[in-house]
């Protein structure tokens, strides 16, 4: 199981927001159970959002169905105070329009009510490292368009290796912690991923995180 221990930047605040107090209790504690002893977690409702703007949280989990108005707005007016919040969805149901303008709007992880604790954590521990974590079932909202052929035909051409490497990217991983996991140098990481986009088609680390999401690579 993993674990958010050394994921937390020390001293740093993930607030949840949600119009339940006992789902914004329950979520806030499981962020303050596994943090760092300089990582706090506060919960808030709706009615209290400006004192959480006031807080100034370095995280803010929150349903963005519940946001009332536009919620690209919304989202303008948050960063407006705090320019470096990472935002995570976190909703029963979200409709397509909704996720799209979410992940246009830079949330680094959209996940289901549903979602059990280790795959919280795990969530939490790749945004924390760069990267951007989708449930699956939200997977296919956020794509711009179907993976073009000569991905999904590359993707059999990858080795064992590339795929590994591959996966591990997209999940958000950088080269180094890729590297020491399966012990060759950071460069040799470079070359699998390397060769392993080219066979992909794929431009960027954009395009290899659309590619996971549609051909169901994240658990």
């Amino acid at each position: 199981m993993m674990s958010l221990k050394n994921s937390f930047p020390e001293g740093g605040v993930v607030a949840v927001l949600d119009e339940s107090p006992i789902l914004a209790d329950a979520l806030s504690n499981l962020f303050a159970a596994n943090a760092e002893a300089g990582m706090e977690a506060e919960a808030f409702t709706w009615d209290r959002l400006a004192e959480l703007r006031r807080l100034a949280p370095r995280i803010l989990v929150l349903d963005p169905v519940q946001v009332e108005g536009d919620l690209e707005a919304f989202v303008t007016g948050l960063r407006g105070s705090m320019p470096e919040l990472i935002l995570i969805g976190y909703a029963s149901a979200l409709p397509e329009t909704t996720a799209r303008t979410c992940m246009r709007m830079g949330f680094r992880a959209l996940l289901p009510k549903t979602a059990a604790q280790p795959q919280l954590r795990r969530a939490l521990s790749v945004v924390l490292q760069g990267g951007v974590y989708v449930d699956r079932r939200f997977g296919p909202y956020i794509l711009n368009a179907p993976p073009r052929p000569q991905e999904a035909g590359g993707e059999a051409q990858l080795s064992a290796r590339e795929a590994m490497v591959l996966k591990r990217i997209a999940e958000g991983l950088s080269h180094k912690q890729v590297a020491a996991e399966i012990g060759v140098s950071a460069k040799t990481i470079d070359t699998y991923r390397a060769r392993g986009m080219r066979k992909l088609g794929l431009a960027d680390r954009s395009a290899l995180v659309r590619h996971a999401i549609a051909n169901d690579w994240f658990d």
